[in-house]
């Protein structure tokens, strides 16, 4: 709540301290038919649903200052009331202000999103839970040298989730120290620090402390960067044991020409349900939503993307690889994910995308270890039918090893306001 009132603070300040700006606003309408809405193998329920809602983004940069604002917002409404209806908010917002060489600015972000209290388990709604999460603070940048630069952002974290048991309020500061090292070649050293104070009865406070070097060199047809330090917490785990100290890593590289792209990133990071939406803050699958958790994380992503017909027909290929080991429980998860997609760029200006994935999940040890497959389908195609106003459709398939599969089959409306 406090982050949505600094958000209106922020948009109230940028409508009037800038008359000059670059403005989007976007109205969207969609109306869903989602069969199996329950998803339940032997007593399905389906229900329409109508979605509405829009984005809206703003920027602008003057000589003592810039302003950011970046939001989408969407309402569903059952409309066979086999739910409540629901919101989503997500975006980010920034306002900064310059003097000789310093920067000084205030930021706020929600972030909201669907998970499952227990990924093995397929059922909704009984299974489904709604995570949220607002952060705000103040942020700054100072300019030792022209090779210099110090970037310094502290501020709270608040998670919410409808099941109360990922709730949590953190304080967070990071430090970030940047030298030039040449035209193409930079390093430096973070500092994270961290204060969490889940909700849960049974979990105490406690505190992490970051610490790592970093190295970015842009390529000829890309970029690599490096990161390499080690985190420490004083989370107890069950056995009365502090977690302690973590070692932490993380690579990047990136290729891009004209008719190929490759972007890979791995490591290795301690992430935990109060750092963020989900405790993810490096991407990859979601897990579980039914506890609190403080993960020592493995994880890779690949994306390649290839033109097979420049401007016409493009092809890609994705995966996600995640191992976390809970620190607060005695709990493993692993999941992985494999994709593929097509996209056709038609002359008469439609677009359709083809695209399908198989996620796999597992928790447990081996022994005992429980697993659920999952197979996703999708086809969407998008017209401009008038100047500003697009219509899309979409058809969507999901199912499970456990003999459920669900639909979703809907059309919308897309209008840019300005």
């Amino acid at each position: 709540m406090k982050a949505k009132l600094l958000c209106i603070a922020i948009c109230s300040a940028v409508a009037q301290a800038y008359a000059e700006s670059d403005a989007e606003v976007v109205l969207s309408t969609d109306y869903e038919h989602r069969t199996n809405i329950n998803r339940s193998a032997t007593d399905p329920v389906d229900d329409d649903v109508w979605v509405y809602g829009g984005s809206a983004s703003y920027q602008t940069q003057k000589q003592h200052g810039d302003v950011q604002l970046n939001y989408t917002v969407a309402h569903e409404k059952y409309l066979d009331e086999t739910n409540s209806d629901r919101d989503r908010i997500n975006g980010e917002a920034a306002l900064n202000l310059y003097t000789s060489g310093r920067r000084l600015g205030v930021y706020a972000e929600t972030r909201t999103a669907e998970t499952s209290l227990d990924t093995l388990r397929a059922e909704l709604p009984q299974n489904s839970n709604r995570v949220s999460s607002y952060q705000a603070g103040v942020q700054g940048r100072l300019r030792p040298s022209r090779r210099d630069a110090v970037d310094i952002r502290a501020g709270k974290i608040w998670v919410e989730s409808e099941n109360d048991l990922l709730n949590s309020e953190s304080e967070t500061a990071v430090v970030v120290w940047g030298h030039s090292l040449s035209a193409r070649t930079s390093g430096g050293i973070q500092l994270v620090y961290l204060s969490t104070s889940p909700d849960a009865e049974e979990i105490a406070d406690y505190g992490t402390q970051k610490a790592g070097i970093f190295w970015q060199r842009q390529l000829k047809t890309g970029s690599a960067l490096l990161q390499v330090g080690a985190a420490k917490t004083d989370a107890v785990k069950p056995s009365g044991d502090q977690v302690g100290y973590v070692g932490e890593a993380r690579l990047e590289l990136e290729s891009v020409t004209p008719r190929r792209s490759l972007q890979v990133t791995g490591g290795r990071e301690l992430a935990g349900s109060g750092m963020g939406q989900g405790g993810n803050p490096n991407g990859g699958l979601r897990q579980t939503g039914n506890e609190f958790r403080l993960d020592i994380r493995d994880y890779f992503t690949a994306d390649y993307r290839y033109q097979i017909a420049p401007q016409r027909l493009s092809w890609g290929l994705y995966g996600d690889y995640s191992h976390e080991k809970n620190q607060l429980a005695d709990d493993l998860n692993e999941a992985t994910r494999v994709g593929t997609d097509f996209t056709w760029q038609f002359k008469f200006g439609g677009e359709l995308t083809l695209a399908a994935d198989q996620i796999s999940r597992k928790r447990g040890l081996e022994a005992s270890a429980e697993q659920q497959d999952e197979l996703n389908y999708s086809l969407q195609y998008r017209q401009e039918v008038a100047r500003r106003v697009s219509v899309n459709c979409r058809y969507e398939v999901r199912q499970f090893e456990s003999g459920i599969e669900s639909t979703i089959l809907g059309c919308g409306l897309d209008v840019a306001a300005f």
